[in-house]
């Protein structure tokens, strides 16, 4: 009987193990916020393989992120090829553009979905957007 309940305790223990082990590797994999800095995800951001065109919204202002790096990226996306719009505030606070610049946060974004798709082709009878972005 104690032989049985050791092969009991050592077959979940190993469970346990194994999926501690799987969800650890798992996370890394999926969780490109890994490093304290950020700097895995600015890393992924500079050679991210899409070509989807990308719109960044920003402000001098934030505290917590700062404008040059958003500024980097774009221009690490757009040496990649990527069709890339911003749009950098001087006075806004970290995601509060909505509210200090209205109209030009709706229009910034209304210009940028009505560039990602191609109205003519779309009501022409086309397929829809190229794709190119694939």
């Amino acid at each position: 009987r104690n032989l049985q309940v050791n092969f009991i305790l050592k077959y979940i223990l190993g469970v346990i193990i194994f999926l501690y082990i799987f969800a650890k590797y798992m996370w890394r994999k999926v969780n490109i916020f890994s490093s304290d800095d950020g700097s895995e995800y600015w890393k992924y951001m500079q050679t991210e393989p899409s070509h989807w065109p990308q719109l960044f919204l920003y402000s001098k202002a934030d505290d917590l992120i700062d404008y040059r790096d958003v500024d980097f990226i774009v221009s690490c996306r757009k040496k990649r090829g990527v069709n890339v719009s911003s749009q950098c505030w001087d006075d806004s606070p970290h995601v509060q553009h909505f509210v200090k610049h209205r109209e030009a946060y709706i229009n910034t974004c209304y210009n940028f979905l009505k560039k990602c798709i191609d109205l003519d082709e779309v009501n022409n009878g086309g397929e829809g957007p190229s794709s190119k972005y694939d």
